[in-house]
């Protein structure tokens, strides 16, 4: 009878924690869609309830009047490009630290790593100074480029994980019939790390696509993004919490909708990299 007792206060005890961490998580996005929906009087008459007259307003007003969709162009190239190029690199230096024995491997790999400690914000004026003077400023390219060598690190230790799960006589038999290194990449390395692939795809561009700091400094005009779209409604009158929540639910959604489709598959993929067999 106490074992089952146990059980239940056990599984009461877990459900308990799961209702709490969500609350946690999911409250401030609550407060965000109620902000969004609420006209400017309603809003400041109770921020929480359901009262007052829900309307799109906010939402008409971002779409048509901060021409949204050109900064939704921006945040989407760019997370594209950099979630392209960080994979592209990191799947080639991630096998190579994996698969090949060379000097300075742990040493390396030890400094790749300690590259993604180093706060993004002490490397602000540096970056600035060097995109100014190679005219960079303001274009796509810099923060793709930022967003990248920032990425890297990360990517290379977490697809090295699904690397290392491969068995080495597998890839020795690849070579013994007659495959070449790229060869032996392409056909049988890859094909067995698809979910780490599609994890760390999607895991880049989410981290890409809500990028604030850099775009706040290396942007003005053209390769303005979302989050610093949503700044214009912070203005010396005041905030705009109606505009400002309802580019806040625009911006979330796209990631939502992402994480969503891509759960099984994220999930998967990180877990694999995680466990070796």
């Amino acid at each position: 009878m106490s074992a089952k007792v146990s059980r239940y206060v056990s599984s009461a005890f877990r459900w308990l924690l799961v209702l709490v961490i969500s609350f946690v998580a999911l409250f401030p996005i609550y407060v965000l869609a109620l902000t969004s929906l609420k006209s400017r009087r309603d809003l400041f008459s109770g921020i929480l309830s359901f009262r007052g007259t829900f309307t799109l307003e906010n939402f008409s007003s971002v779409w048509d009047t901060y021409n949204f969709l050109f900064y939704m162009e921006n945040s989407l190239v760019i997370a594209l490009m950099a979630s392209l190029v960080t994979l592209i690199a990191g799947t080639f230096a991630a096998y190579g630290f994996s698969k090949y024995r060379f000097r300075a491997k742990a040493p390396l790999l030890m400094c790749i790593i300690g590259l993604r400690m180093i706060p993004p914000v002490s490397l602000i004026i540096p970056i600035f100074i060097i995109a100014s003077r190679t005219g960079l400023n303001d274009t796509r390219t810099i923060l793709v480029l930022v967003n990248t060598a920032l990425n890297l690190p990360f990517i290379i230790w977490l697809l090295k994980g699904f690397f290392d799960e491969i068995s080495n006589e597998l890839i020795e038999a690849a070579y013994i019939d007659g495959c070449s290194d790229f060869g032996t990449f392409s056909k049988i390395a890859l094909p067995l790390v698809k979910p780490g692939l599609f994890a760390t795809s999607v895991f880049t561009f989410i981290l890409t696509w809500n990028d604030f700091m850099f775009p706040l400094v290396l942007s003005s005009v053209r390769a303005t993004t979302l989050p610093i779209m949503a700044t214009n409604f912070m203005t010396e009158h005041g905030v705009e919490w109606g505009n400002l929540g309802a580019a806040g639910v625009m911006i979330l959604l796209p990631v939502v909708i992402i994480s969503l489709l891509t759960q099984r598959w994220l999930v998967s993929g990180l877990t694999q990299g995680a466990v070796k067999g």
